[in-house]
This record gives C-alpha cells, sequence and structure tokens, in this order.
C-alpha cells in the first residue's frame, strides 16, 4: 500500500476549470433542481436488483400462506440498496392484494430509529401489533409481560388468522449479552400456529454465523445478499434521477467517473449520489465536466475520519487499533477482507491488555498525567491499573462519536461493536501518520491476547 495519501486540508474554494468558448450555460436554479433529484429524499424505483427483490416477493407469498421459511435474512453493505428494495417489495405484495388471497399484515421496526435500546422491543412490537389489529393496549407493559403476551399470541392463532410478516431493519442492533432477544425472535415463527415470518435487514455479513449453531442447526432462515454495486449499476441509479440534465448542465462521463471511483472503494450508491451533488455546489455558468467530478471525488473521500483518529487521546487511539487488529484477524479468519465484523467489547479488552507492552507506555499515559517532567518509570505501573470499566467507558465515547457502531449506552462486556471507518484509515494513521506511528507494531505483529483476570465493578 502506498504510503502517500491526498491533502486532508479542506479548502474554502474549489478551483474549477474555466468556461471553454461554446459551451452551453447553466444556472443555479436547474443545478439545485438537479441537486433535489440526487437528494436520498427523493424517491426512485429500485434499480439493479430485480433478483434480490425477486427473492424477497417468493418469500413474502409464501409467507402469506405459511410456506416459507421462518426467517429471510438479508444482508450487505451500506448503500447496497437493501430497505430500498424491500420497501418496494412491499408495496408490490400489498397491490396484489385479492378477496381470494389469505389476509396479511406488514409491520416495520427499525431497531436503531424507533426504540431505544432492545430491552424496549418487546413494548415497542406489542404496541405496534394492538394497532395493528385493534388489540386492547394496556396503559403501562413490563418488557417480561409483552414477551410473555407476544409468545402467546403467535403460538395460539388459528391457520385462518391474518399472517404477519415482520421486518426489521438494523437487524444487529438487537443483540443482546446472551443473544436471547434473537433467538426469541427467530423461534416465535416455528411455533406450530405461528402466523409470524421474520424479514431481518443487516449491515453484518456474518450475523448468522455468530449466533453460534443454535440456529444454524435448525436451518430456519433464507439469505439474500445484496452485493456491492457495480459502476454501471451507480451509473443507472443516477441517469435514472439527472439524465435529463446530461445536454446542459452535466457530462455522461464525468458521472461515469464519479461511479467508477465510488464502485473502486465501496459501490456504496448513497456515497455517489452525494458526490455527484457537491459537484454542483460551486458556482459555476457552464457544463460540468470530469475536471469537476475530480475535484468532486478526491473532497468527499477526503473526509474528516482520518482527521478524526489522528485527534483522538492517545489510550482511545490504542483502543480504536486494538479494534482494528480484532477486525483484520476476524477478516482473515473467516477468508473474507471485505465485510465489517462484530467484535465482542471482551474480545477487545484482552487485546488492548496483550498490546500495552508493544507500545510507548508515556504516550499511552500521557492523557492522564499531563506532565513531561515525570518519570518514564511510573508508566508500566500505571498502565498496568487502566481497568476493564475504564476501557470500556472509552469504547462508548468512541460508539458516541461514530468510530464504533454498537448498541450506544446499552454496551455492556457482552455486547457487539463494529468499526464505523475503514480499516484502512485506522491502519494509515497507525503506520504512517506521525501522530499514530508508535501503534504499527500493535497492527503488524501476530498479537496473543492476554487472559487476564479483569474487575467489572461499576458495570452492567
Amino acid at each position: 500500500m502506498s504510503n502517500k495519501r491526498p491533502s486532508r486540508a479542506e479548502p474554502k474554494t474549489c478551483k474549477l476549470p474555466k468556461t471553454p468558448m461554446n459551451e452551453p450555460e447553466a444556472n443555479t436554479d436547474t443545478f439545485a433542481e438537479m441537486r433535489k433529484r440526487l437528494a436520498l429524499t427523493f424517491v426512485t424505483p429500485c434499480i439493479g436488483r430485480d433478483e434480490e427483490k425477486a427473492q424477497i416477493i417468493e418469500f413474502m407469498k409464501d409467507a402469506i400462506n405459511r410456506f416459507a421459511t421462518p426467517v429471510l435474512y438479508i444482508s450487505g453493505l451500506v448503500g447496497s440498496g437493501k430497505t430500498l428494495a424491500l420497501r418496494e417489495c412491499c408495496k408490490t405484495l400489498q397491490g396484489l392484494k385479492t378477496k381470494q388471497q389469505p389476509p396479511f399484515h406488514i409491520l416495520h421496526v427499525n431497531a436503531v430509529k424507533d426504540i431505544k435500546g432492545p430491552v424496549y422491543f418487546y413494548n415497542h412490537l406489542w404496541q405496534l401489533l394492538c394497532g395493528t389489529l385493534n388489540l386492547p393496549l394496556p396503559a403501562t407493559l413490563a418488557a417480561a409481560k409483552a414477551k410473555d403476551m407476544l409468545t402467546e399470541y403467535f403460538s395460539t392463532q388459528r391457520q385462518t388468522s391474518p399472517s404477519i410478516i415482520l421486518c426489521i431493519d438494523e437487524l444487529d442492533f438487537l443483540i443482546k449479552r446472551d443473544f436471547s432477544l434473537i433467538y426469541t425472535l427467530f423461534d416465535w415463527p416455528t411455533l406450530p400456529k405461528s402466523p409470524l415470518r421474520v424479514i431481518g435487514i443487516s449491515n453484518n455479513m456474518t450475523l448468522i454465523e455468530s449466533l453460534q449453531h443454535r440456529l444454524q442447526s435448525r436451518s430456519v432462515s433464507k439469505r439474500v445478499p445484496f452485493h456491492s454495486y457495480t459502476a454501471e449499476a451507480l451509473k443507472a441509479i443516477i441517469d435514472a434521477r439527472i439524465s435529463q440534465f446530461y445536454q446542459n448542465l452535466v457530462e455522461p462521463k464525468a458521472i461515469l467517473f464519479i461511479c467508477r471511483k465510488v464502485a473502486s472503494v465501496s459501490g456504496d450508491a448513497r456515497k455517489a449520489l452525494e458526490i455527484c451533488s457537491n459537484m454542483t455546489l460551486q458556482p459555476c455558468q457552464r457544463r460540468l465536466t470530469i475536471a469537476d467530478a475530480s475535484i468532486a471525488s478526491q473532497a468527499s473521500f477526503e473526509n474528516n475520519d482520518v482527521k478524526h483518529i489522528q485527534n483522538l487521546p492517545h489510550l482511545q487511539l490504542l483502543l480504536l487499533a486494538c479494534v482494528c487488529k480484532e477486525v483484520m484477524v476476524l477478516n482473515t479468519t473467516a477468508g473474507d477482507l471485505e465485510t465489517i465484523p462484530q467484535v465482542r467489547v471482551d474480545d477487545i479488552i484482552s487485546r488492548f491488555y496483550s498490546s500495552l507492552p508493544l507500545v510507548d507506555l508515556q504516550k499511552v499515559c500521557s492523557d492522564v498525567l499531563h506532565d513531561p517532567c515525570i518519570g518514564k518509570e511510573v508508566y508500566a505501573p500505571l498502565a498496568d491499573t487502566i481497568d476493564a470499566p475504564s476501557i470500556l467507558e472509552m469504547i462508548v465515547d468512541l460508539n458516541e462519536c461514530g468510530l464504533l457502531k454498537g448498541n450506544g449506552s446499552m454496551l455492556n462486556r457482552h455486547s457487539t461493536v463494529s468499526l464505523g471507518v475503514h480499516v484502512e484509515d485506522v491502519r494509515y494513521v497507525c503506520e504512517h501518520e506521525e501522530r499514530g506511528t508508535w501503534l504499527g507494531d500493535v497492527l503488524a505483529v501476530p498479537i496473543k491476547k492476554t487472559t487476564r483476570n479483569v474487575s467489572w465493578d461499576n458495570t452492567i
């Protein structure tokens, strides 16, 4: 990997190429209209996912007739069209309702937006079910009671009762320390008289494998993977939104340049739309070209992630490097270098303790002591007293600022988290930037994790 990296200094203005003679002119209003069509809120058909949508609709039709596999698991990286495809399938299925068809209801839950944490899931689902089926809803309801009522409902329905298709987005955010919620959720559709079928969406490609062998052995899940978009697919998505502007506002080659750039990095459709939108922000009265696309792409990929990582306190930087190392180990073990796996908090803490002998403890502890005159001999015992609750608190901080992704304040030693930034961004800071080169060995050396007596006082 090349050590060179584009400058992250964000220019106040982009120097755009001069307008050639005889170029068609464009105005600010038309650029604004193009940006409106490039926004994520602008609804368009889901393009390039016909095969995946066909599998989802087939599952939903079988679910209505109680023939389907109990769980459909949709996985794919961010911006691969999972949620949009499912919404379109739900809309299509609702349009196919007939008097001869068995009755059904489709319920939607976003585990991040709709509920505060896994503990609130049962209450939220019972409220959703009561609102859909006009069932009486108690004024107050404990989570355990809500769970029991849901289990009773799903196990006592007749064959003629309406089928229920539960669509859960961000499914991995429902994982608790012992996976009990996910097990219960996946068990409900297997009950003898259950009208329920579950469709789960997650960015985690290996979630089912992480649920030990309890679910795998039952073969309860069908999978529909959403692979990252190719440059051609990204181009088709953008063409559907702004092709009418190509003659006067932007060259098609400029759009293709952006699509190829995004496809080579992530295949994220949202990123491609963002760059195309940013390309139109600079005031100009001419048709946009590849030169403009190059400037917008460079500015977009020079995001603040690396700068944010560089500015972390040394202890948090070490911790983030440990998470990165765990991700690298898991990917190597699974033979999959593209997926961002979930990492257990216990494993991160073990990796942190194992990494301490490899780093400059004076740097690690400088954030604590703030005194350059203190002798180096005090740092080793100080580092050794960093307890597990302190490390967990740092994990929560990294989660809140977006460098890690987990269940927020619900994090505990049994939780799992994933990287919120690219592995390569962390590696770049740790291996090449002056701020983090003291961490290079943490990523380079195949560390054997330490088994250490950890005190979990004052933690969940």
